[in-house]
């Protein structure tokens, strides 16, 4: 072929391309002035996809049922948390601790440095909410699986790490919560005998900083925390040796911020050193300064109304020493 008969097939394909545009748009036009073209278009194209695809859907659109969340990836599992006397803090599993005989040496459980030892030891599950009671009064919360996992000989992460705990303040009380019922409810007891009684749900929402759980008097910090029913007994001990058993009802329910009511008459120079459940058949055990101890009935601790003195528990010597607790 010539060149000059394929440079007119070229422009002859050029000139029918921009004749077919020209009719195209006038077509687009008419259609977009014309809104009954518009709707016949959409009927037609409606009505080809339906024929098209004019068999039973294969799945379901509904509502999610179960909505997750990065928490439910986590796995669940039993675990141990040991905190130390310096705030050290660490999680493990529950089969890091094998089976043994009784009377052995164990196993370590916990890297320590001089002058530390373990304080908080307890099993929990990696998806329970764990309350952290502080001396000042003080209640901070952490989920398990937030509290790092480490080795059996590991001394821990420093708990002021998770938690936005102040200068001088310490944990006094850490208590696992599987969940926040109606019908639960905190304890409290401070070491100048307060007591105070507040269901758990009010610590249900725990901002990062903590809150108040109790409003704590000069001088005074906050002892022990129990969780309890609310039909419960309590009895709780002195460093000089006296104990006072009494209902938990006696104790009114009051709001997180409330200073409490008192829960035991201390004399001079004394304070709480132990607080703890009623179990019906268990003894009270009783440690002092000097490494002596007891365990009595607790049957020989009658129950008595709150705020007395309560009855002796222990003759304080000083070969003895006072009570630890």
């Amino acid at each position: 072929m010539r060149l000059q008969r394929l440079t007119g097939l070229e422009r002859d394909k050029i000139e029918n391309e921009y004749k077919e545009l020209i009719a195209r748009i006038a077509e687009l036009k008419a259609i977009l002035a014309d809104e009954e073209k518009v709707l016949e278009i959409i009927r037609e194209e409606l009505t080809e996809i339906k024929e098209k695809y004019n068999d039973s859907r294969r799945t379901v659109i509904s509502l999610s049922e179960d909505h997750l969340e990065d928490e439910d990836l986590i796995p669940r599992q039993n675990v141990v948390i040991t905190i130390s006397h310096h705030g050290y803090i660490k999680r493990m599993p529950v089969s890091t601790y094998r089976n043994q005989k009784r009377g052995g040496k164990g196993i370590q459980g916990m890297g320590t440095n001089d002058n530390d030892f373990v304080q908080h030891l307890f099993t929990t599950n990696s998806h329970h909410t764990i309350l952290f009671f502080t001396n000042k009064g003080k209640v901070y919360r952490l989920k398990g699986y937030e509290i790092p996992e480490l080795g059996r000989t590991a001394k821990g992460l420093p708990i002021i790490n998770l938690l936005q705990i102040e200068q001088g303040e310490s944990i006094s009380t850490v208590i696992p919560i599987a969940e926040f019922t109606e019908d639960a409810y905190l304890f409290f007891a401070t070491k100048h005998g307060v007591t105070k009684r507040t269901e758990l749900s009010h610590f249900a929402n725990i901002r990062k900083g903590g809150l108040f759980a109790i409003t704590l008097r000069e001088h005074d910090e906050l002892h022990g925390v129990r969780l309890t029913n609310g039909k419960r007994e309590l009895i709780i001990g002195t460093k000089q040796g006296m104990s006072i058993r009494f209902l938990e009802s006696d104790v009114r329910l009051m709001g997180r911020t409330a200073a409490g009511v008192r829960g035991i008459s201390l004399g001079d120079d004394d304070c709480v050193v132990g607080m703890d459940i009623v179990e019906e058949d268990h003894d009270v055990l009783i440690v002092t300064e000097k490494g002596f101890g007891k365990r009595t009935p607790i049957e020989e601790y009658r129950i008595q109304n709150r705020g007395g003195k309560g009855i002796k528990t222990c003759n304080i010597t000083e070969k003895m020493g006072q009570l630890l607790l």
